[in-house]
């Protein structure tokens, strides 16, 4: 593997495949003639007409890896049910005033508070925000994906409709 510019990875590879006329798959491809028009097709698409040969096209193909955009998500901490309950008695709150205080209804206290609910990102910003309560953890994920070869071209396949009988 070659290293590119921007800290990407290429993997250079010599393949005989090339994408079919009718489906787009990537297989070996042979020359067919179907409904009158001469294609490059897989060999499942050539049962839809005569074969007259195989191609022996060779190409360089380029795969990019490059990182994969950080995903940031969160983790809802095992005790966040207690942090909530003892922030809430150790301030001589009642759920109705904990959660006039939070503009939440006292349902959603309740079920918090028993470990019915998980918390939703929101739920816990506020209870950051309005009491000090830490409820959620940040990770981050960094993966490195090959990407995907997106290429302009349509084959018919895309544009036919398959009935079935």
């Amino acid at each position: 593997m070659a290293r590119a510019k921007h800290g990407r990875l290429r993997c250079i590879s010599r393949v005989n495949r090339m994408k079919c006329e009718m489906c787009g798959k990537e297989e070996q491809l042979f020359k067919a003639v179907i409904e009158d028009a001469q294609l490059q097709v897989c060999a499942q698409c050539g049962k839809f007409g005569k074969v007259l040969h195989q191609i022996m096209d060779t190409h360089i193909k380029e795969k990019v890896m490059q990182p994969k955009p950080q995903e940031f998500g969160f983790l809802v901490l095992d005790n966040y049910s207690q942090r909530i309950k003892q922030k809430r008695e150790r301030l001589g709150l009642t759920q109705e005033e904990f959660a006039h205080r939070m503009n939440e209804k006292t349902s959603i206290i309740h079920q918090l508070e028993s470990g019915h609910l998980s918390p939703s990102l929101q739920i816990a910003q506020k209870l950051k925000r309005t009491f000090g309560i830490v409820v959620i953890e940040d990770y981050q994920e960094l993966a490195i994906e090959a990407a995907k070869e997106k290429t302009a071209e349509y084959t018919l396949g895309d544009f036919i409709k398959v009935k079935k009988r």
